[in-house]
């Protein structure tokens, strides 16, 4: 994993920083999927499988047009540990790439221990937004999932609790406590347990680039970005806005989690589409039943004839 430390420029001595990470191994359902044995940020185990269960269990950036081949290029904004760019490393292989962005620290460390000796993986520390500059990120103990450069404590709280609502327990015997512990019931424990992490917070300076500020530096002549991964917790209409023609135009598929709420007036999830559609891409945007009531969608775009 080669390391940078500063989307904006700064040099990284790439070391994690051990005293502040744990190691933990996250274990598939059944048989599907073998374990995966990760450094995360010490404390963040209920984070990192969730993302696990998302990513490697119910692969959600597999199928929809999003398949990965060998020798592609991905862009990864918002990469957290790296269990994404653990899973795109397998399937672009040697000759593919894969470019990941976190902008919170320990994140980041683990994010550069977990891809230590994937030379197909490149991690810089750094947000991506609408302009270069430095900003305030707002990290949460436990849950650095929540990282973000937009916080919104009724956005979190709200999902959280409609999330836990709809989720079925999975584990043997867990229709008697799904029928002990009913949506209403779990709807208050979910309020109950964000609250909890909410409040943990602490928040530090990061610096800031543009996607096409960092697509110059990183993209050969004629290379193209077959797959853009987006999950940066209310950021991420700053990231589209941060993309020029020259560089949109050199991305083939999309993937985002989106926020559908009233973000500078306009609603996330009609603005972040429009963008898309503004750009030649056909978009389509998807609510998986755990997160119905949310304000999360799933948006996919590829550009017309792609599968």
């Amino acid at each position: 994993c080669a390391t940078r430390g500063g989307v904006a420029g700064r040099p990284s001595t790439g070391k994690a920083g051990a005293s502040k990470l744990e190691r933990v191994t996250l274990r598939g359902r059944g048989e599907k999927r073998p374990s995966l044995s990760v450094f995360i940020p010490r404390g963040d185990g209920v984070s990192a499988r969730f993302i696990f269960r998302e990513v490697f269990e119910d692969e959600c950036y597999a199928g929809h047009g999003l398949d990965l081949r060998k020798g592609d290029i991905v862009v990864d904004v918002g990469a957290n540990v790296g269990l994404f760019a653990l899973w795109a490393s397998e399937r672009v292989g040697d000759g593919g790439r894969v470019l990941c962005f976190e902008p919170q620290r320990d994140a980041y460390e683990a994010l550069v221990e977990n891809c230590r000796g994937r030379s197909n993986v490149e991690a810089r520390r750094g947000a991506i937004g609408s302009e270069r500059g430095k900003a305030r990120i707002h990290s949460y103990a436990g849950a650095s999932g929540w990282g973000t450069l937009k916080p919104s404590r009724r956005s979190v709280v709200d999902d959280v609790a409609e999330h836990a609502a709809a989720t079925k327990l999975r584990f043997p015997g867990a229709f008697l406590l799904d029928f002990l512990l009913p949506g209403p019931v779990r709807r208050v424990v979910g309020r109950v347990a964000a609250i909890a992490l909410l409040s943990r917070e602490t928040t530090s300076e990061c610096d800031v680039d543009t996607l096409s500020g960092q697509l110059a530096e990183l993209l050969g002549e004629g290379e193209r970005v077959s797959l853009l991964k987006i999950d940066v917790e209310r950021g991420e209409l700053d990231v589209l806005r941060g993309i020029s023609a020259r560089y949109f135009s050199a991305i083939d598929r999309v993937v985002a989690e989106v926020h559908d709420d009233d973000n500078e007036g306009v609603r996330g999830l009609a603005e972040f589409v429009s963008i898309l559609e503004a750009n030649g891409m056909q978009v389509e945007a998807r609510q998986s039943g755990e997160l119905r009531g949310s304000s999360l969608f799933q948006v996919v775009a590829r550009r017309p004839g792609l599968l």
